[in-house]
């Protein structure tokens, strides 16, 4: 069953790969400032945002509307596509609702926002309980890599 989702996981990127090249032509992901509103604001590998609530590597986190807050540096191209939550196993890959208000104050564990960064927080519904989760950036945001495309991970009660 592991080895299923494993498997499952790189498929998935496989085809965020394809698809990105395909929905960013003349506009790649690896363009410098200025690109033409590609969503890029530096040059490539830029990391879409940082997790800031839950905390990376955090437990018990609640499984019933979770809120997930992350900060991306103002320079960036405001985030207009949220993350997707990559279980760990299981079921496939959650979407989030919306976008939402930013909690204040923000729910404990969380990291501190750097200086200067922009909050976006967003909604997900029905998480299964005991599982870790990956907040994945889609391409569009910029990251090149699985590793600047994952913010960081998180397990619900």
């Amino acid at each position: 069953m592991l080895n299923r989702a494993i498997i499952l996981k790189k498929v998935f990127f496989a085809v965020a790969v394809v698809f990105g090249m395909f929905v960013l032509p003349g506009c790649g992901i690896h363009d410098l400032p200025g690109c033409g509103g590609c969503g890029v604001t530096s040059g490539p590998g830029i990391s879409p945002g940082t997790l800031i609530y839950p905390m990376p590597g955090a437990t018990a986190i609640p499984d019933a509307g979770v809120t997930v807050v992350v900060a991306a540096p103002s320079s960036n191209a405001p985030l207009t596509i949220a993350p997707a939550l990559s279980p760990m196993s299981g079921p496939g890959i959650v979407s989030s609702g919306s976008f939402v208000a930013i909690p204040n104050p923000l729910p404990t564990p969380h990291l501190t926002v750097p200086t200067g960064d922009v909050l976006y927080a967003f909604t997900y519904t029905a998480l299964a309980a005991h599982m870790t989760y990956t907040v994945v950036f889609p391409l569009s945001t910029g990251c090149v890599t699985l590793s600047e495309c994952n913010a960081g991970s998180f397990t619900t009660r």
